[in-house]
């Protein structure tokens, strides 16, 4: 892992070493493919059993194994202490909205920006009105109607420890507004509503961020409960051999299988954080945000980007200027779906690869829709003309992953 001078490979006196010409980038694909239960879908399970659990051992049944009781007990513990918090809510009520799993980073996206919507529609004289009704209390109206987005989420968590946003259709009263309070909030006149809106709109982004912290300590608790059983016995060879890898997972798995295989590489950056757990309490140092380049109203909410938490939490984020200040014949991508949350960071690093040579380009996907999906979201980070001259060039290739690994050789 790149930290500073740890690393002899890495520093400027080791002009003997030759410098790796592949660079790798890893995804969450990876850890799944070695057996490890990374997937949100898996914490999402893991999370929804703890809250339904009567007690700890209920909860302990499932997951207890050799020395990770006492991860177990302070997920358990973080999930009771915070019953109310907004995103553990908001996930287990969006199988009851919509029936099905969705893909977290793209929803955590769409709560954003939605809620910033919101509370730029709080502070907006168009959009945000009162009514004095039968001169007793005041109740406030927000005209949200407008945003289909803000609507799905508000309907999967819309009574909230925050707020309640009334969204039955009978409540439509005000040119197609919704009834809205804040908890704890009874307002007596226009004033005390419009001061008390205000001071709930400059408080909302840091609770609601404390809110994700709590989260992402979850998922990080519970990326320690579940490190059992993984294999690292097989190996994308062209890939693994001789590479600089920027790895966007929270595990070490990638550098567990490197050494274990006795491979040669240059280093591992973790972009998004490494999760670390230290006497059952988790270090805070995972990443779980948007991509820095989503359009927000409100500069409160840049707190949410990756590119904030990123310097908050002090990742390799710092390194990868001099990792790709090398000269790379090829980029391997393994694991990766080039998601809509990494588009600036890979943006950055395809576009800073170009800077010498044109490297060549190849991505392993699981099947047919996979590489679809891979196929839309690189044309989008590269942009049209230079996703087609690629293409033209014979300088970008896609590989079925499930032929790719290999057995290794220990």
């Amino acid at each position: 892992m790149i930290n500073g001078e740890e690393k002899v490979s890495m520093s400027s006196e080791s002009v003997e070493v030759k410098m790796p010409k592949t660079l790798t980038i890893v995804g969450n694909g990876f850890d799944l493919a070695i057996g490890a239960k990374t997937a949100y879908e898996d914490f999402y399970d893991c999370l929804k059993d703890c809250f339904q659990a009567v007690s700890i051992n209920d909860f302990k049944n499932a997951y207890i194994h050799d020395d990770n009781e006492e991860l177990i007990n302070s997920f358990y513990n973080l999930v009771k202490n915070n019953r109310d918090n907004y995103f553990i809510n908001y996930f287990l009520n969006y199988e009851v909205a919509f029936g099905n799993w969705v893909s977290f980073e793209k929803e955590l996206t769409k709560i954003i920006k939605s809620l910033d919507h919101l509370i730029t529609s709080l502070n907006s004289h168009d959009k945000l009105f009162m009514d004095l009704t039968r001169h007793t209390f005041v109740t406030t109206y927000v005209r949200i109607m407008d945003r289909t987005s803000l609507l799905q989420v508000l309907s999967v968590y819309p009574d909230n420890k925050y707020f309640c946003a009334n969204l039955r259709i009978q409540d439509f009263t005000k040119d197609g507004a919704v009834p809205f309070s804040i908890k704890g909030k009874v307002f007596k006149n226009i004033y005390e509503a419009y001061k008390g809106v205000e001071e709930f709109s400059e408080r909302f982004p840091n609770l609601l961020y404390n809110d994700l912290i709590t989260f992402s300590n979850l998922f990080s608790l519970y990326l320690g409960i579940v490190n059992h059983f993984v294999c690292f016995d097989k190996v994308i060879k062209d890939a693994f051999d001789t590479s600089y890898f920027i790895n966007y997972n929270f595990t070490n798995y990638l550098e567990k299988m490197i050494e274990l295989n006795h491979l040669k590489f240059g280093d591992v950056l973790y972009i998004n954080g490494l999760a670390e757990n230290v006497n059952g309490f988790p270090k805070e140092k995972i990443v779980f945000g948007i991509d820095s380049n989503t359009k927000l109203d409100n500069l409160s909410f840049e707190i949410f980007t990756k590119r904030i938490q990123r310097s908050m939490k002090d990742t390799d984020i710092s390194h990868l200027d001099f990792v790709l200040n090398n000269s790379f014949e090829n980029i391997f991508i393994i694991g990766h779906s080039l998601n809509v949350a990494d588009f600036e960071s890979l943006g950055f690093i395809f576009s800073k690869c170009e800077d010498a040579i044109k490297p060549k380009i190849t991505i392993y996907c699981l099947n047919d829709v996979a590489k679809r999906d891979l196929i839309i979201n690189l044309k989008t980070i590269l942009g049209n003309n230079k996703f087609d001259e690629y293409q033209r060039e014979g300088m970008l290739s896609f590989i079925d992953s499930n032929r790719a690994w290999i057995k290794s050789c220990k």
